[in-house]
């Protein structure tokens, strides 16, 4: 999801973001091959320049998730409903952009019984800021460690520890 609006303006930041990503949806979906168009509402609220709350409505107008934002986005907490009837919480709290510390909630099942789950993440990184290792603990219990593998180009080539590892191979022009 990109927000290339704020407080209903464009939002150069993020556009450039995505331009620096090499996303270019023209080229991702030529005319006439474009999926059929699902329209989502979308209610944003801000702090000054600082999201504090994103509330995704489905296509019949009744609520998907409400996320509320804090500690300057490096705490996101996602209240997701069926029915408009909260059955989860989830909680993620981030040390970076993209790597979360800690993932935790509750859930109501279908039978009404509720579960919960608590997730603690540790990272390795090296020079350049690549993550070397992970490692997952479930309430405290190591459950499972990956390491990454990069070429001298700073490319991901292998990943060790996952059930099935990756292999990646670039070509270069």
């Amino acid at each position: 999801m990109a927000d290339t609006t704020k407080n209903s303006k464009p939002n150069k930041e993020e556009i450039a973001r995505l331009k620096n990503m090499g996303i270019d949806p023209k080229q991702l979906m030529p005319k006439g091959n474009q999926p059929k168009l699902e329209v989502s509402k979308y209610d944003l609220k801000y702090d000054g320049e600082e999201l504090i709350k994103l509330t995704k409505y489905n296509a019949d107008g009744t609520l998907d998730f409400v996320d509320t934002f804090e500690n300057k986005g490096k705490k996101q907490i996602r209240d997701w409903y069926i029915n408009n009837k909260l059955y989860r919480q989830s909680t993620t709290e981030f040390i970076t952009k993209f790597h979360k510390e800690k993932y935790y909630g509750w859930e109501v099942k279908k039978d009404g019984k509720k579960s919960k789950w608590n997730y603690r993440f540790e990272y390795e990184f090296d020079e350049q800021k690549n993550v070397i290792s992970y490692t997952r603990y479930d309430n405290e219990e190591q459950k499972e460690t990956v390491k990454y593998v990069y070429n001298e180009n700073g490319l991901l080539t292998d990943t060790e520890g996952y059930l099935i590892p990756d292999h990646f191979e670039y070509e270069y022009y």
